[in-house]
Order: structure tokens, then sequence, then C-alpha cells
């Protein structure tokens, strides 16, 4: 049983490291994760625990759309939490217009589906995790400094690829293994 999901890697520009480090800076007391460069990326679809028998008919799939689907450009130019208020979760980077993605999106997720797996039943925000929340001192003092953040840079990414990714949860955060890439169609 493995641990799926589809994604691509993701590097970002200075400009959008700066984010991270004014949140280092004024929550030096809070516990956040950030995420590694090297491991930093765009999950299209969560798969989650996956059996070995399954993953060659998810392969075959994927190699049907990826192939045809022409590369394209998404710019990144949001930033934003997951959870609530009270209790913030994740930081992350996304985009105002994501069309294209969600077309994608559209034609994996029956094919998921007819292998077994649960739909996708939450909102899909494409989004790159900057930093998991572990614990803060003063949630209200994050939210005023957060909301003194804003994006005023905008980074342009080519998305010319998908891999079929078997992530590992350690105490040190997680690890991921390349399973298949496909270059999507010129």
């Amino acid at each position: 049983m493995k641990r799926l999901f589809i994604g691509t890697n993701i590097s970002l520009s200075p400009q959008f490291l700066e984010i991270q480090k004014k949140l280092e800076n004024v929550t030096f007391a809070d516990k956040i994760t950030w995420v590694k460069d090297d491991v930093r990326h765009l999950t299209l679809r969560f798969i989650g625990k996956t059996p070995d028998i399954k993953i060659p008919s998810i392969e075959n799939g994927l190699e049907a759309v990826f192939t045809r689907f022409p590369q394209f450009d998404l710019t990144l130019d949001k930033i934003g939490i997951f959870g609530c208020r009270h209790h913030p979760e994740v930081v992350w980077l996304g985009f105002e217009q994501f069309d294209i993605l969600r077309q994608l999106f559209l034609q994996v997720e029956p094919l998921i589906t007819d292998l077994g797996f649960e739909p996708y039943n939450g909102n899909f925000v494409p989004h790159v995790t900057l930093g998991r929340i572990r614990k803060l001192n003063s949630t209200r003092f994050f939210w005023q400094q957060f909301e003194k953040i804003s994006v005023t840079c905008k980074q342009t990414i080519t998305i010319s690829s998908f891999s079929l990714i078997q992530s590992r949860l350690n105490s040190d955060g997680p690890s991921y293994t390349t399973l298949k890439t496909w270059q999507l169609s010129c």
C-alpha cells in the first residue's frame, strides 16, 4: 500500500520566499514548519492509500491524459491560509486564474474514481504550500502580522509535466518518491 498523489515540482522566485522570511521574523516564538525548496510542489489530485495492484492502471490512465494535454502557464499571485481564524493550519500561495488546471483536473478525476477511489468533494483550490503551522503563541498576533503581508509580486510558472508521487510521512516532514513522470504535449 502506497500513499500517492499527482503533482509537479515548483520553484519559487526570491520575491515569494521573502513572504516566508517576513513571517519567520515576526513569529519567531511560534512553530511553523516551512516546506523545503526541493519538495515544494503543486498537487493536482491527492489519491491516498493505494494498493500496489492499482498503480499500473493509474499510470496507464494518466499517460493517456497527460500526453494529450498541452503545456500551460499559471501565475502565482495570491497568498492564503487553510484552517479557521482561530486555528490556522497552512500558509499557501495560489492562483487567481486556474481554469486550465481545473480542465486537467476534470480529466483526471473520473480516471481516479473509476478505479474505486473516493471522489474529490472539496473546493478545488490549487496551491503551493509554504508552511504548516504547528503552534502559535498568539493567533491574534499572527493574523495581525499576516494581514500586513500582501502579494505584490507575481511569478509565471510553466507547467510542462506531472508525476505520480509516493508520499511518506516522517517526524521531520514528508519525503517524496517519484514513481513516474509524464511530459505534457508541446
